[in-house]
C-alpha cells in the first residue's frame, strides 16, 4: 500500500497517479480539490483500467465507487438546525445578516455554503447573505473576517465551509470582543469542539461532523470484496453515503435524520 498527501496540489496528485500506474497498483483511493478538473486527473487511471474509489465525493459516474458526505446535506443540516432550533424565538421576518466563508474554487465548499444558505432563507426569507474568501488558509479567513466585522455592525451568523474557515472567523470574533456573531463550521476537529465547549454562549455554535474513518473502511472493504476477487460491484454500491452529524455544546451530536430535512 502506498500513500501520498497531495495537500490540495493537483500537479502533485497527477504525478502520484502516474507513479501508481507504473507500480501496477490494483486500485486507487483518492479525494479531490476541484470537481471541474477531476475527470482530467482521473483519465490516466481510467485508460489504465485501474478502479478509482473517490472519497469525500458525491455520485460520480466515471469512477468505480464514490463514498462521501453529501456536502449540500451537510450545509442544510447545519442551516436547518440554526434556523429552527437555535433561532426558534427570533421573528421570522428578521433581516438576518449572514456571511458564508468559502475559498474562490472548490465544489464541496460551494455545495456546503449553498445548502446552509438554502435552509436559513427558507425560515428567514428576508435574510441577507454574502460570500467571502481569498484562500483556504485560516490566517486569510481571519483577515477576511476582520474586514467583514468592520463593515457589518450587526452580523448574526458566519458559516465556515471548513475548520480553517470556522476557526479563522472565530479568531477574528474573539479578537474583536464581539458578543453577538455566531460561527458554524464544518469538519468537527478537536479544536472546533474545544471552542464550542468553552461555554454555552461561545461564539462557535456548532460544526458539521463527517465520518472519514467510515469512508476509509468502506473503500478498503470494497477493494477486498470486489476489486481483488474481480467481482462486479452492485449498482446500489456505486455511491455510498457515510452520513453527517452536527456537534453542539456539551458534546451533543445531532444527526441529519433527527433534523429531518425535507
Amino acid at each position: 500500500m502506498a500513500f501520498v498527501d497531495c495537500n490540495g496540489d493537483e500537479q502533485v496528485q497527477m504525478n502520484s497517479i502516474e507513479n501508481f500506474i507504473q507500480m501496477d497498483c490494483k486500485a486507487v483511493i483518492m479525494t479531490y480539490q476541484n470537481f471541474d478538473t477531476l475527470k482530467n486527473i482521473c483519465t490516466p487511471l481510467i485508460d489504465a483500467d485501474i478502479p478509482i474509489i473517490l472519497c469525500d465525493a458525491g455520485p460520480t459516474d466515471f469512477v468505480y465507487q464514490a463514498i462521501g458526505t453529501d456536502n449540500r446535506i451537510g450545509g442544510r443540516t447545519a442551516g436547518k438546525w440554526v434556523a429552527q432550533e437555535y433561532l426558534k424565538d427570533v421573528d421570522k421576518n428578521e433581516e438576518l445578516d449572514v456571511v458564508l466563508l468559502i475559498p474562490p474554487a472548490g465544489t464541496s465548499a460551494k455545495d456546503r455554503a449553498e445548502g446552509f444558505e438554502e435552509e436559513i432563507c427558507k425560515v428567514f426569507p428576508n435574510a441577507h447573505t454574502e460570500t467571502f474568501g481569498k484562500s483556504s488558509d485560516r490566517q486569510d479567513f481571519m483577515s477576511t473576517m476582520e474586514d467583514v466585522l468592520s463593515s457589518h455592525s450587526s452580523l448574526d451568523l458566519v458559516f465556515g465551509y471548513s475548520a480553517q474557515a470556522g476557526m479563522g472567523a472565530y479568531d477574528a470574533i474573539i479578537s474583536a470582543k464581539n458578543n453577538h456573531t455566531k460561527v458554524i463550521g464544518f469538519d468537527a476537529t478537536d479544536e472546533e469542539k474545544g471552542a464550542i465547549d468553552k461555554s454555552e454562549d461561545s461564539p462557535y455554535l456548532a460544526t458539521v461532523m463527517q465520518y472519514p474513518e467510515k469512508m476509509g473502511e468502506i473503500a478498503v472493504q470494497t477493494i477486498r470484496d470486489y476489486v481483488i476477487p474481480g467481482k462486479q460491484l452492485p449498482e446500489d454500491q456505486k455511491y455510498m453515503n457515510a452520513g453527517v452529524g452536527l456537534y453542539t455544546y456539551g458534546g451533543k451530536i445531532i444527526t441529519a435524520e433527527e433534523i429531518a430535512l425535507d
